[in-house]
């Protein structure tokens, strides 16, 4: 019985955490590393793939780990910049692309909303899906018509005014950031080594940064801090940077450069805490989240259905047949050994025996016989030591024995036990015979 109830508790909730770590491991696959996307890693995660489709095509990759070498780079034109981690950004640099030029797009894989909100990206929210899946283009994009079905849909971004194009459900789209077109990819397949070579990820993936004959990779590892100040503008043959990285530009509230002495990382200025700042903001609740509560919630109601065993309170019903007693004292014996009930099987017959024996040596009888020889016994009942003395001299046993047989240790294995029913017989046969009245105490 105990087992059949072990059983219907444990096997529906195995069968839920059984669901729940496959899920889990299954997303876990899915999802990737954005700092692994490097041109130079050939591991699953890595992005040397595409690197070589792109040198291929004839297109230059170059790899940066600096945001401001990578905005010099996209402020001279003609060039396609290539975030894989735009969540390690500073806010600053992402405001800073609308310094770029028209001929200038910035790739940038599945940013967070509060990094689209703290870089002033115009896109108002987004939402996201459990594993990636495959969607068609939907759009006039000649990149997306030329590629086809590709499996990008995870992140889905909401057009604004600014969008000016929406491809895969939402999960391509570009936006205008001052006169640059920054494109938001809602999952990194397309440029992975493991993903590429499904659906047509690989040609959705080069199309987007072959555009323009070179491709600025930018590798960021690690958050990045706040950007300084250029105390010297650069040298007459150093390449041009957009106004907010030298010390010459015009004061622009989106970036404030902080005053010559100012020591304070963000120049003054109180900038929304988000991607690439020490402090991380409160993040929001993710669909995952309530795909496990969902789950959870399935295993309690799974729970309830194994653990109930009626709708309303118990009633009472008559017997259908008539039931021997030597059945029912059988069964009952049964169920005792079933559940190795041995203490209180041999509690029961104590007290059947201290029922017989009370009315016999003038002793009052209470609801049941006293449980212990410390203690005092229900309402109306003898103390154990007088039924003890009593018992011993009616039956011409030793007071101590007579303790043990009615009120002694729970036995411990079967053979205690039948030892102790055998005793607990011959007490009651010596007791309630007549041969032992008046016999020595």
């Amino acid at each position: 019985m105990r087992r059949r109830r072990w059983l219907r508790l444990v096997v529906p909730l195995a069968v839920a955490v059984l669901i729940l770590i496959g899920t889990t491991v299954a997303h876990v696959l899915q999802g990737a590393d954005p700092t692994q996307l490097r041109p130079d890693n050939s591991a699953a995660q890595g992005g040397s793939t595409l690197a070589a489709m792109l040198r291929q095509d004839g297109v230059t990759v170059q790899e940066m780990t600096k945001s401001s070498d990578a905005l010099i780079a996209g402020y001279a034109g003609n060039v396609t910049v290539f975030v894989p981690a735009p969540d390690l950004m500073h806010p600053t640099y992402l405001r800073m692309l609308k310094l770029l030029p028209a001929s200038t797009r910035v790739v940038l894989v599945a940013p967070s909303r509060y990094t689209l909100a703290n870089g002033l990206i115009p896109v108002t929210g987004t939402g996201s899906r459990w594993a990636t899946g495959a969607a068609d283009p939907g759009c006039d994009l000649p990149e997306a018509q030329r590629a086809g079905r590709a499996g990008v849909y995870h992140v889905y971004y909401q057009s604004t005014p600014e969008t000016v194009l929406s491809c895969y459900r939402r999960a391509l789209v570009g936006v205008r950031v001052g006169a640059a077109e920054v494109m938001l990819v809602g999952a990194d397949d397309p440029f992975r080594n493991d993903r590429i070579g499904e659906l047509h990820n690989a040609a959705l993936a080069t199309g987007l940064l072959s555009r323009y004959r070179r491709v600025v990779w930018l590798d960021l590892k690690h958050s990045e801090p706040p950007p300084g100040v250029v105390s010297e503008p650069p040298g007459a043959n150093g390449p041009a940077a957009p106004p907010s990285l030298g010390t010459g530009g015009s004061p622009d509230p989106d970036f404030p450069t902080p005053a010559a002495g100012d020591q304070s990382d963000n120049g003054g200025e109180s900038f929304p805490q988000g991607a690439g700042s020490d402090a991380s903001p409160p993040l929001p609740v993710p669909a995952q989240f309530w795909a496990v509560l969902a789950m959870l919630a399935a295993a309690v109601l799974a729970l309830a259905f194994a653990r109930a065993r009626r709708l309303g309170p118990p009633v009472t019903e008559p017997l259908p047949v008539l039931v021997r007693g030597v059945e029912t004292v059988t069964g009952r014996g049964r169920l005792y050994r079933l559940a190795k009930a041995r203490g209180p099987a041999l509690k029961t017959l104590r007290a059947a025996a201290l029922q017989r024996l009370l009315p016999v040596l003038d002793l009052p009888t209470g609801p049941e016989g006293p449980q212990s020889t410390g203690g005092s016994g229900p309402a109306g009942a003898p103390a154990p030591s007088t039924v003890v003395g009593a018992v011993a001299r009616r039956a011409g046993w030793d007071p101590g024995r007579v303790e043990y047989v009615l009120y002694g240790p729970e036995p411990k294995t079967d053979a205690e036990l039948v030892q102790a029913v055998h005793d607990l017989d011959a007490l009651l046969r010596d007791a309630l015979t007549d041969t032992h009245e008046g016999g020595p105490g």
